[in-house]
């Protein structure tokens, strides 16, 4: 499913936008979904150069409609901001408005997503190319820190726990500080299965049983 976007100015209808979005994401929750175009919309600050350093309601719910929906924002592999107002100086201001965001499942079926973007055409937005190659291995399922995990009593007192673990690895300090974040990502995924089992598939079904109910 793919789905042109074309975002609104106004913040009540960015936050209208998402609601469409997310309806249409239930009535085809299985299937793979690539969504394009300009959302006028950013996620965080590092996507904004120039004007107030602050995020906006609609940049908090995007980021949210992101991690709700199991999507990922696809990289741009030349490049950071989309559009800028065409001015020099300190009156320039750029922000990535234009992305391709897809469902996570499109990565784990062997396919390698990236972005970029194309020359200046005239507009104060450049163009944008999604590019997919297919991978002889799949990926494995992206990470995801979930919020719920902080709600558990022992989180802390495990990362504390699997951060001072030892195993048989050496190399500069830089590599054995990446080492030591992926041994905490994967005793993170072990724990999440177990404490928490797939909270994706068991959000979907207490949708499905309120809808049933209404």
């Amino acid at each position: 499913m793919i789905t042109n976007v074309y975002g609104p100015q106004k913040l009540e209808d960015k936050l209208k936008l998402l609601t469409s979005l997310e309806e249409l994401r239930e009535r085809y929750p299985d299937m793979p979904w690539i969504l394009a175009g300009d959302f006028n919309m950013i996620k965080s600050l590092t996507e904004k150069k120039g004007g107030t350093r602050t995020r906006g309601r609609d940049s908090i719910a995007f980021q949210n409609f992101i991690n709700n929906m199991v999507l990922v924002d696809v990289e741009i592999i030349n490049g950071t901001f989309t559009w800028n107002n065409k001015r020099g100086g300190t009156s320039q201001f750029a922000s990535k408005l234009d992305r391709f965001i897809i469902s996570e499942d499109l990565l784990l079926t062997g396919l390698d997503m990236s972005a970029l973007i194309l020359p200046f055409g005239g507009s104060d937005h450049w163009p944008t190319q999604l590019e997919a190659t297919f991978m002889a291995t799949p990926r494995n399922r992206p990470f995801r820190f979930e919020n719920v995990w902080l709600s558990h009593p022992n989180f802390t007192s495990n990362i504390d726990k699997w951060w001072m673990e030892d195993f048989p690895i050496q190399g500069t300090k830089m590599f054995m500080l990446q080492q030591r974040f992926k041994h905490i990502k994967s005793k993170l995924k072990d724990w999440n299965k177990k404490e928490f089992g797939n909270i994706f598939k068991a959000k979907r079904e207490v949708e499905q049983k309120l809808q049933g109910i209404n």
